[in-house]
């Protein structure tokens, strides 16, 4: 008596293919198989497609910064940045090209543009942090805001520590050049600079404790900072 392992009929009659299946499940067999292959193909062109869009936009890119970064016509790079790069995220991975066009938004003095963008950016890729508060420490630090470029500095140093592999080796450095930006950008902001060691104490043991994070940092800071104003 035939068996169709599909479906379980059974019948002395029942038509059953090499494979252990009536013709009916065959049939559907086929179908799936066939539903299979057309939704791969759909998918390879899209990834085609998406590729050709992002070579053709990242072309767009390098040519626009070969044509205007030299002359410093920043507004005509941050239109044809904007075109592609709004909104996030695109298909590709543009951060490189996204943090250029804050670095562009700086330059062209449109601040408020800079800082939504690095907010949007961390908002979307929140490990992405240190490059995000690397470029609000500095953007502060230009706008001669030294007090928050000293909050963002100790939050790019804290994200940036915590993904050192060899951590033992490199945290007397660490600390000894945390320490240097940090008290020139203290006196600047009229802080006391004698205060910056234990703000670098606090930062080492934020580092090497595993369940920290920027919220632990941040209030860190602030306790810190309170004591001196």
């Amino acid at each position: 008596m035939s068996h169709c392992k599909g479906c379980g009929k059974k019948g002395f009659f029942l038509h059953i293919s090499k494979t252990g299946l009536c013709d009916s499940c065959m049939k559907e067999a086929l179908e799936k198989a066939k539903g299979q292959e057309r939704r791969w193909e759909e998918t390879k062109c899209k990834m085609d497609e998406n590729l050709r869009i992002a070579n053709e936009q990242v072309a767009q890119l390098n040519a626009a910064r070969n044509k205007y970064e030299k002359t410093k016509e920043y507004g005509k790079l941050i239109e044809v940045y904007e075109s592609i790069l709004s909104p996030l995220p695109t298909t590709w991975n543009s951060l490189s090209h996204t943090f250029l066009l804050v670095e562009y938004y700086q330059k062209d003095n449109q601040r408020d543009k800079a800082w939504t963008l690095l907010n949007s950016i961390l908002l979307k890729y929140p490990n992405e942090a240190c490059r995000v508060r690397r470029a609000q420490y500095r953007l502060l630090k230009r706008e001669k805001n030294f007090s928050e470029a000293l909050k963002m500095y100790f939050l790019y140093k804290f994200n940036d520590c915590k993904s050192i592999v060899c951590w033992e080796t490199v945290r007397a450095s660490e600390r000894n050049s945390f320490c240097k930006e940090a008290q020139a950008l203290a006196k600047r902001a009229k802080l006391d600079i004698q205060a910056v060691p234990q703000l670098a104490d606090s930062l080492i043991k934020l580092v090497e404790n595993p369940y920290t994070d920027e919220r632990t940092a941040i209030r860190e800071f602030n306790s810190w900072y309170s004591k001196l104003v």
